[in-house]
């Protein structure tokens, strides 16, 4: 039992590795979204799911470990129940609670990614629609300045 313990324990500590880093990445990712390139946006959502990935398989060991230790995996993880009587018990309380407020980071930092990503999309498709005159009245000027209803073969006008 005290084996299967401190693996809990060392898998509380990854885990909680593991987000805030996953934290990290997320607000990186945030930046980038308001002014990075394409390729460090690229590079930055490989990590971060990466990182969930990682998130997801340590998670999965905890609650292999909890049902080893005859508890339900389901139920609502309390370190200080679970460790009533372990010498790391404060240690990983604390560890657990810090986990605990770097995934509600998460969340929120994925939340507002997400606001971003959803508003450069439909700024996006509206200079879309303008470049590609969909509704074909965009009027469109020559090198002078003059209007031209057609484009005359050009989908962008004259330059």
């Amino acid at each position: 039992m005290t084996q299967l313990l401190q693996r809990l324990a060392d898998t509380v500590n990854h885990l909680t590795e593991l987000a805030c880093q996953l934290t990290d990445a997320l607000h990186q990712q945030l930046t980038l979204l308001n002014g990075g390139s394409a390729h460090e946006l690229s590079n930055s959502s490989d990590t971060v799911a990466q990182l969930t990935m990682a998130l997801n398989s340590t998670d999965q060991q905890r609650t292999s470990i909890l049902a080893s230790l005859g508890l339900n995996p389901q139920d609502l993880f309390d370190p200080a129940q679970v460790f009533a009587q372990h010498p790391l018990k404060d240690q990983v309380v604390v560890m657990w609670q810090r986990c605990y407020e770097a995934l509600q980071e998460c969340q929120q930092l994925n939340w507002h990614s997400g606001l971003q990503v959803k508003l450069q999309a439909r700024q996006t498709e509206a200079a879309l629609a303008i470049l590609l005159d969909l509704n074909n009245n965009t009027q469109l000027y020559d090198p002078k300045g003059k209007t031209h209803k057609e484009s005359h073969g050009h989908r962008l006008g004259l330059a």
